[in-house]
């Protein structure tokens, strides 16, 4: 009535065997899971705490200083905004706002409070977003996008880059296309407008030159920053380079991006960027610009972009001199005729 002894061998030896292959086979499993539930546990962690420090930091920053009123009191119904802490009347910011939120409505009580500028004056999509932008605070203006820079709008800069460089992969699959497309081209990458993007960093150094009335040194500022303390926009000392005003305070600590380094060397050849004494950065999502500064910078560009079109006009004039050279004489002179036609052109 016994199992028969192959089987006895069977179940009393290969079994073990069996479950410990099926364990070690599971084992990292387990441990992928792991590591899976404690990334989403570290995440959700993060993200509340967050939320939380949003609410509680600025009460401490306020607990310290005991009358202090937050930015965030003069946005209750009925409530009048707190008396500014900082104040520079001869100073405007300029800000550029695809559209409002209750984010850049509170980034203006606290530039109201904190730096205390003649105006906040945004660039934002359109008259709508704009009717909205200027019921924020009595010293808000507002210019729709399209109409600051002549001859630069969203939908040029959309085309210009759908020209160089063609699509992204995500604007070709809203399309219903399939594969190709890039990073840089016309569309959305990683949630984010390219020809939006580009055109804020137009709009910027445009302000200088067409934005009326606009102080001659202002204060760029992102509206998605919301200062916690009064901003220093000026240091001590004065500058005898800028016709002794004082000198613009220049804030560090931004993430070092090496991409900006090629781009800023064709644009400005011969220079090359400049990082803070401690390795980071001057991105820092605001910069007192002096107006007279962009129009050299903007100069600097405009040479840099003609050398470019002359040396290339130079080597397509040489490529076409060479091929219709080669029939002589005759061919020069006619070649030298075509050239001419498509330089002009």
């Amino acid at each position: 009535g016994g199992l028969p002894p192959m089987a006895a061998r069977s179940t009393g030896r290969s079994e073990p065997a069996l479950l410990k292959r099926r364990g070690r086979a599971l084992r990292p499993n387990t441990v992928g899971e792991r590591g899976v539930c404690l990334l989403l546990l570290l995440g959700v962690t993060a993200l509340a705490s967050s939320a939380l420090m949003s609410r509680i930091l600025p009460h401490v920053l306020a607990w310290r200083r005991a009358s202090a009123c937050l930015p965030t009191d003069s946005l209750r119904p009925g409530a009048a905004p707190c008396p500014p802490e900082a104040s520079h009347p001869s100073l405007d910011v300029v800000s550029v706002a695809a559209k409002p939120t209750c984010v850049t409505r509170l980034a203006v009580a606290a530039l109201n409070q904190y730096v205390g500028p003649r105006r906040i004056v945004f660039v934002s999509s359109d008259d709508a977003a704009c009717a909205r932008l200027t019921s924020f605070a009595r010293n808000v203006e507002c210019v729709p996008q399209d109409d600051l820079i002549p001859g630069v709008t969203k939908a040029a800069v959309d085309a210009e880059l759908a020209r160089l460089y063609g699509e992204t992969r995500g604007a070709r699959r809203k399309r219903g296309g399939r594969g190709g497309g890039g990073a840089a081209g016309a569309g959305n990458y990683m949630g984010r407008s390219n020809g939006g993007w580009y055109l804020q960093q137009l709009v910027k150094l445009g302000a200088a030159r067409y934005l009326r009335g606009l102080s001659d040194t202002f204060l760029i500022w992102d509206p998605d920053m919301i200062p916690l303390w009064p901003v220093r926009v000026f240091g001590a000392q004065a500058s005898s380079a800028n016709g002794g005003k004082r000198r613009a305070f220049r804030q560090i600590g931004g993430y070092v991006i090496r991409a900006y380094e090629s781009s800023y060397e064709k644009l400005v050849p011969g220079e090359r960027v400049q990082y803070a004494p401690d390795g980071s950065s001057y991105v820092t999502h605001q910069m007192v610009v002096e107006k007279a500064y962009v129009e050299e910078l903007l100069g600097a560009f405009g040479e840099a972009w003609e050398r470019r079109l002359s040396v290339e006009s130079a080597v397509k004039a040489s490529a076409a001199y060479r091929v219709h050279g080669s029939n002589g004489a005759n061919g020069d002179l006619e070649g030298s005729r075509r050239i001419s036609k498509d330089l002009e052109g």
